[in-house]
């Protein structure tokens, strides 16, 4: 009888296996959606199939791997992921010496080498650290896709990646990573070309600040409310007035946010609110204000990942609402 019931729940374990874990093989796997947009783009009319790890909408600075996502890793193709503190330990230790040599294995950080940007100083006083890093020991911000010309030099390495484990498909990856890069390169000529005419360089997001490569590419201040990859989940009332006092000094009109904050909750809608009032009360003669969306693309909320919107879909709105607001 002990055998039998021993049987039973050994049968029984393997089932629950089956059913918890993810069997599919997967050609690529990606951290996250810059990769997982790239890819995409690559691959198009090909047959290779894309896993991003990240669920969407997620935040990339909290994720952990699980057994199944490394089993998935090692056994793809090709593993993309950034290499900066959210994802570079975990990476080293539990994948890099795992993959099969078959496998290759593109981290945006190398790729970009000698391209990076030291990431902004936290807030002390409003954000307590628990990293064990040691405080001398240089940080980079990890956003490095914000710049769409350092986006192209991803896109390209994915290309590189995918051609040596797949000559079949050289060609297309050559055409569309050719195609891609040229949208690319479109999208950053306007970009560059809205901000030269703008009235002003200076906006403002009532949000984490992931937009460093963005400002050096484009020579312009982001007014943030924390680094970009601070944990802080609320502003304070001297933060929201430094936000206040740089909307009403360059007569804005627009306050950001990204585009996984809820609207309802957010510190852009208390500003907006507010500033808002001081007009109606006669306080403050600038421009009325409005809450709009800059998305910053790491990984976007689910809707906009289900409906298929793309870095260029997102770069284009970003251009669209930079240029109303720097009017």
């Amino acid at each position: 009888m002990k055998k039998i019931l021993g049987f039973i729940g050994l049968v029984f374990c393997s089932l629950l296996l089956l059913v918890s874990c993810d069997n599919t093989s997967y050609d690529i796997v990606v951290t996250n959606f810059p990769g997982y947009d790239a890819a995409r783009a690559v691959t198009e009319n090909t047959d290779n199939n894309i896993k991003m790890l990240l669920a969407p909408g997620s935040d990339a600075h909290g994720y952990d791997s699980s057994a199944n996502d490394i089993a998935t890793i090692v056994n793809c193709k090709v593993f993309v992921y950034v290499g900066g503190e959210s994802d570079e330990e975990w990476v080293e230790n539990k994948i890099l010496n795992n993959v099969k040599e078959t496998t290759k294995v593109v981290s945006m950080f190398k790729v970009l080498e000698g391209s990076l940007y030291e990431e902004e100083d936290h807030d002390h006083e409003e954000e307590e650290h628990d990293h064990d890093h040691d405080h001398e020991e240089v940080e980079y911000d990890e956003h490095v896709w914000t710049d769409p010309t350092n986006f192209a030099k991803i896109v390209e390495a994915i290309k590189d990646a995918l051609v040596s484990v797949d000559t079949n498909n050289k060609e297309t990856y050559e055409e569309n990573a050719k195609q891609y890069k040229s949208a690319l390169a479109e999208l950053d000529s306007e970009m560059i070309e809205e901000i030269a005419k703008a009235n002003n360089d200076t906006i403002v997001v009532a949000d984490r600040n992931p937009f460093l490569y963005f400002e050096k590419h484009y020579n312009i201040e982001v007014v943030g409310a924390f680094p970009g990859c601070s944990t802080v989940e609320a502003i304070s009332a001297a933060k929201k007035a430094t936000l206040i006092d740089a909307i009403k000094t360059n007569n804005i009109g627009i306050v950001f946010i990204l585009e996984t904050t809820d609207l309802d909750n957010s510190a852009g809608l208390d500003i907006k609110n507010e500033i808002n009032s001081q007009i109606a009360k006669g306080t403050y003669s600038g421009k009325t204000v409005d809450v709009k969306v800059l998305y910053c693309m790491e990984n976007p909320g689910m809707d906009d990942f289900e409906n298929g919107l793309t870095y260029l879909d997102m770069f284009k709105h970003n251009i669209d609402v930079i240029k109303e607001a720097l009017k």
